[in-house]
């Protein structure tokens, strides 16, 4: 009986597919990274900028208003970006701009919004795990994190 990695790498070497090394992988993250925080920054830059300092000392309250706004607008937008771009295009910008296409290890199409929405959630908290889930791409012959296993899907290189 295969398993499911046995089917993956049939399909891959059938379809001639080729998985992104891990420093496309990454350059892809921090592209993706950067845009988000820009966009983040951006919207609340006015607020930052007009925190006042009154005698070397910076108010507190309003730096934590700025703080319990900016954490929730962060994990709500890195969500909805990933969960679009991957459902409707396959890929993020840092994606697109490295040539690595999410899709479903099954039908190698873009994923569905089920499967998006599973992928980009569990990548959220892997990201808020400090990182450490991402360490099974190292152990995975097909560089797929929890986030892939579980939305059955795979990153493949574009080039």
């Amino acid at each position: 009986m295969k398993t499911e990695n046995d089917k993956i790498e049939e399909t891959l070497e059938r379809e001639n597919l080729k998985i992104p090394n891990l420093q496309t992988r990454i350059s892809a993250y921090i592209i993706d990274d950067a845009l988000l925080s820009l966009i983040v920054f951006a919207t609340v830059y006015g607020d930052i900028a007009a925190l006042k300092v009154e005698n070397g000392i910076l108010d507190g309250k309003a730096l934590m208003g700025i703080i319990l706004t900016l954490v929730p607008l962060s994990i709500v937008l890195v969500f909805i970006y990933h969960w679009l771009f991957i459902t409707l295009y396959g890929s993020t910008l840092g994606k697109m701009l490295c040539k690595i296409r999410v899709v479903d290890t099954t039908m190698l199409d873009n994923p569905s919004y089920k499967q998006a929405a599973i992928r980009s959630f569990v990548r959220l908290i892997s990201a808020m795990l400090y990182y450490l889930p991402f360490i099974a791409i190292f152990a995975d012959p097909f560089r797929r994190g929890f986030h892939d296993k579980l939305a059955k899907t795979i990153a493949l290189s574009l080039d």
